[in-house]
């Protein structure tokens, strides 16, 4: 995980084996983006939905982690849910 500031803005980018993530200003991301692409051959997927076991959602003000399987399968070995 890095974290750089732009012009006093930041950016956090999050990079797991082939994957990068980035979380901040849309222009900052695709200023970068951009940057990244000249450089690196990189594919433009959607917004991350899932990462690391975790979902991942937002609104626009939060991003939001939860790890709904890894919760269900405890409760199913506690034999509190079927």
């Amino acid at each position: 995980m890095y974290h750089i500031c732009i012009g006093g803005e930041p950016l956090i980018l999050i990079m797991h084996i082939h994957d990068l993530f980035m979380i901040g200003e849309e222009r900052l991301i695709a200023t970068y983006k951009q940057d990244l692409d000249s450089k690196y051959k990189m594919k433009n997927l959607i917004l991350m939905s899932y990462f690391m076991g975790m979902e991942v959602w937002h609104d626009d003000v939060h991003i939001f982690m939860r790890q709904g399987k890894y919760e269900t399968n405890i409760l199913k070995v506690l034999k509190i849910v079927g």
